[in-house]
């Protein structure tokens, strides 16, 4: 800072002869640098402000139980920007979906999953139905299904509408959005009530999401909080077919202390071989299988 008041183009020639002699330890340097600092304060929060407020707005939080599905649901004429934490909108943000949406998610779904989402309305009520695979004719209706697809639904609904539409859709670019901001996606137990191998096609997409979102200029970042050795066990082996770089994946364990009430927190990573790093807590699974 000194340097650049001392050699400013546009100072006088009196200016010039009064900050020769500045030092940095100088009185009147550190009043006037005070003085500017004082000056920067207010545009300083306004800026920390505007930098907070953006990465609030690009937070999408799914939590570990979602909503039961239901028979029906009311119509409602309400703008849905994004699935919320227990997925009670789901049918309503399906429904506020271009056709051209609706069909790229039915499609995405049934490639990754085998199965579409279909939405349906009669006399004033939307229902949320399944059809098993693209061959099947029949659909089902979700209250019907048990409570797996309830809970993957809002999950992969909102991870695909992140990962393909934060750029292009306005519902999700509040006053102030910028793009250079990461896009985060914390999603609690999305093991809950799916099959193992379910699980495993699970972690397949969000790598696969990561890198869509990536491909279009997302910074997606997902923090999964699970308890699924079939989850972690699924990510090593995608780090060994080079699917995912060890480095993209952060491990963070919460070891709670047998002799205090302490929690500590370790982390882990893959090796380029998909295995864990040694540092892994004994009994936290079992190593055999990992």
């Amino acid at each position: 800072m000194l340097q650049d008041i001392k050699n400013n183009p546009f100072s006088t020639k009196t200016w010039k002869k009064s900050v020769n002699s500045w030092t940095i330890e100088s009185n009147e340097f550190r009043q006037f640098r005070d003085l500017i600092i004082a000056k920067s304060v207010p545009w300083l929060l306004e800026q920390c402000d505007d930098l907070l407020a953006n990465f609030a707005t690009k937070i999408s939080y799914m939590g570990p139980v979602r909503a039961t599905a239901e028979r029906y649901y009311r119509t409602q004429d309400l703008t849905v920007d994004e699935v919320d934490y227990q997925g009670t909108n789901l049918p309503m943000f399906l429904r506020n979906l271009t056709h051209g949406e609706l069909k790229e998610f039915r499609t995405w779904t049934l490639n990754n999953f085998g199965f579409e989402p279909l939405i349906t309305t009669s006399q004033g009520l939307i229902s949320l139905e399944i059809r098993p695979s693209k061959d099947s004719k029949e659909s089902f209706n979700v209250a019907d299904t048990g409570f797996g697809f309830s809970q993957i639904l809002p999950i992969i609904t909102q991870l695909w509408f992140l990962s393909e539409f934060t750029k292009t859709s306005s519902r999700i670019r509040p006053p102030g959005f910028r793009y250079n901001s990461p896009v985060i996606f914390p999603i609690e137990q999305p093991e809950l009530h799916l099959h193992p191998r379910l699980q495993g096609v699970l972690a397949e997409v969000f790598v696969k999401s990561i890198e869509a979102a990536k491909e279009r200029g997302i910074d997606l970042r997902l923090v999964i909080e699970t308890h699924s050795e079939v989850l972690i066990n699924k990510l090593g082996y995608l780090v060994a077919e080079k699917h995912i770089l060890p480095e993209d994946i952060n491990i963070v364990l919460f070891d709670k202390s047998d002799q205090s009430k302490e929690i500590k927190v370790r982390t882990s990573q893959f090796d380029s071989e998909g295995y864990l790093s040694e540092d892994w807590p004994l009994g936290f699974f079992d190593m055999d299988l990992i």
